[in-house]
């Protein structure tokens, strides 16, 4: 098996603590509507399953009849800035350090593609991923393989070349699908990751560098 030289990330859960967002956002939602707020567990816990489950869970509907307040979430969520403190513990220092190395880094997350630029942008971010796939790059979404393998296209490596870094099953189910090695990051989002059948457990991100030796 080849050394890996690409790193595909997660974004929500693995580089960025979007729940202290979505919770702020949605909870208003909630309060308009007349119902008291969720705790961030709650957020955090629904985050890795897509913007119309995590919606349609938090007011209370079926995610099949929440399109509109998916629509008025998203539009709430590119006004609403994206605080420094979103970013989990050596993200920054992790990514310039594989940058420096040499390391092709990308971006594949089931959030919209305009809101990937949008945290990535607020949090200076942008610059060390050479892709960023969104959830609505392709008409299908993680975890079907071909965000993953569309990312992996786009950069023209092979999938024994790359390691999918993520927090959640949905990461996981997607790395198996398009043969990628998963590394689960544990200060995310788990929603049930089979923690046995992982490449590697990371708790930090600095943790990669000892990954890559």
């Amino acid at each position: 098996m080849m050394s890996p030289t690409t790193l595909i990330f997660d974004l929500d859960g693995t580089l960025i603590d979007s729940a202290l967002v979505v919770a702020d956002i949605l909870n208003e939602m909630r309060v308009e509507r007349g119902m008291s707020p969720l705790d961030i567990a709650s957020y955090r816990l629904w985050s890795s399953l897509g913007g119309t489950t995590l919606v349609g869970n938090a007011l209370g509907i079926d995610p099949a009849q929440a399109a509109d307040r998916v629509v008025e979430f998203r539009r709430r969520y590119h006004l609403r800035p994206t605080p420094a403190e979103s970013l989990f513990p050596t993200t920054r220092q992790t990514l310039t350090a594989l940058a420096a190395k040499g390391y092709t880094m990308a971006i594949c997350s089931n959030k919209p593609a305009s809101l990937c630029a949008k945290v990535l942008r607020e949090t200076d971010l942008a610059d060390y991923f050479d892709v960023v796939i969104g959830g609505d790059t392709l008409p299908r979404s993680k975890p079907d393989p071909a965000p993953l393998q569309h990312a992996l296209a786009e950069l023209g490596v092979p999938s024994d070349a790359a390691l999918m870094i993520g927090d959640s099953s949905v990461d996981q189910r997607t790395a198996a699908a398009a043969n990628v090695r998963f590394v689960f990051f544990t200060p995310g989002y788990d929603d049930g990751v089979d923690r046995k059948q992982v490449f590697r457990t990371i708790d930090q991100l600095s943790e990669l560098e000892t990954v890559l030796v």
